[in-house]
């Protein structure tokens, strides 16, 4: 069983209130894909799953508050929520685990005229969108390398602009941010633009 946690949210920023959940207990996940939405007054960000198996228990509900590191839900291993009966079958060869996620490589897309390179030079969470379409969110290791291709642009989503290294088809962008603030960068074939944050959503009074 693999835990979900509440992943490191930029400078200063110390708790979130849980948006939405995109899956339900019992739903089968896949390693990266986003399970469940946080807001903070300054960024929203998606936390994927770190294993593929089957949604558990979520532990903190819609619209509680929740700390870096709290518990957000878990995932429980395979493929089905539900036990399987036993059987006198021999037990088939374990599949091997997939690689981690800073580890696989995407096949090249050949009409892609934006090739993004983002290399880690410390922990950062990042979320990273190719021609409109999710492409994948994940909490990056130091030293550790992603690329992501797109026809027309790619949309970055940083959670500590100042701890990756950008490559725009091969040439350096410079430092997107300082180190802990989030940013949201935009780029296409032609260069690169910060996208302005949007306003914090005005409060919802509870009774």
């Amino acid at each position: 069983m693999t835990d979900i946690r509440v992943p490191t949210l930029g400078e200063s920023v110390t708790e979130a209130t849980v948006g939405k959940w995109f899956k339900q207990p019992g739903d089968a996940v896949a390693v990266d894909e986003p399970l469940v939405e946080l807001e903070t007054d300054k960024v929203t960000l998606e936390v994927p799953a770190p294993a593929a198996g089957v949604l558990g228990e979520i532990t903190a509900k819609n619209g509680e508050t929740v700390g870096i590191g709290a518990l957000l839900g878990q995932i429980m291993e395979g493929a089905s929520a539900a036990p399987k009966a036993a059987t006198p079958t021999p037990k088939p060869a374990e599949a091997p685990k997939p690689a981690p996620a800073a580890a696989r490589v995407t096949p090249p897309n050949p009409d892609a005229t934006v090739h993004v390179e983002i290399t880690a030079d410390e922990a950062v969470w990042m979320l990273a969108r190719a021609d409109g379409k999710y492409a994948f969110s994940a909490t990056m290791d130091a030293h550790t390398t992603r690329t992501v291709e797109g026809v027309k642009e790619v949309t970055l989503r940083l959670g500590n602009a100042g701890g990756v290294t950008i490559l725009l088809n091969g040439k350096s962008i410079g430092p997107p941010g300082p180190k802990g603030q989030v940013r949201t960068i935009q780029l296409t074939s032609g260069g690169f633009q910060i996208v302005p944050a949007k306003p914090p959503a005005a409060p919802v009074d509870r009774l």
